[in-house]
């Protein structure tokens, strides 16, 4: 009798699971985020009951629909996630490799008529764009490509970004500013209208 009834309860529990769905892990992460940065990182994961995270830098497991960390420096990382059905009975893995990094000014385009031989941009620090001289339009802008000869990084903090002109005789005319709050900004190109001139900062993380 004693054998006959773990029989049915084993029975029982074997149909119980198989009628569970099969959980799917799923993150929703990009290839790269911000290092410094608050960063939210959600499931796309279906048919669980509860959630695990684990990230290789950190011992400790951390269970709900999302997490939340800050990446203070520039690395290399994974995070596994562990979607489970009811009392644990099926369960499915999935681990993500993913980077931290600070945003990178990439390149910039000016619009607008410029009778200056090189404009100095200002973004955290200061650089030349040079052979400026030209009427610029959307359709055929100035560039400048400033990534990777010049790493200009740009902090999650408020700053200026400035834009100065300088004439082939050296004198100098200061054309505009902006303050952006760069820990709640995340456009991509960065905009500053001035009075005669459009500049776009291109971002981008570090390769």
């Amino acid at each position: 009798m004693e054998l006959l009834r773990l029989a049915s309860i084993s029975i029982v529990l074997i149909a119980f699971s198989s009628c569970q769905k099969q959980p799917t892990a799923c993150v929703n992460i990009e290839d790269a985020v911000e290092a410094g940065s608050f960063i939210k990182i959600t499931s796309c994961s279906e048919d669980y009951e509860f959630l695990t995270w684990r990230f290789d830098d950190d011992l400790s497991a951390q269970v709900g629909d999302e997490v939340q960390r800050t990446f203070v420096t520039e690395d290399n990382h994974s995070v596994t996630l562990t979607a489970s059905a009811k009392n644990g009975y099926r369960s499915d893995e999935i681990t993500v490799d993913f980077k931290s990094s600070y945003r990178y000014v990439d390149y910039v385009e000016i619009v607008g008529d410029s009778p200056y031989s090189k404009f100095i941009v200002k973004c955290f620090s200061s650089f030349n764009a040079t052979q400026a001289e030209g009427s610029f339009s959307n359709s055929t802008p100035y560039i400048f490509q400033v990534y990777p000869q010049n790493e200009v990084r740009i902090l999650p903090e408020i700053s200026k970004v400035e834009l100065t002109g300088v004439r082939s005789n050296g004198s100098q005319s200061f054309l505009g500013s902006q303050s952006f709050n760069f820990e709640t900004y995340k456009e991509n190109p960065i905009t500053l209208i001035t009075d005669g001139f459009e500049m776009r900062l291109h971002w981008r993380f570090k390769d």
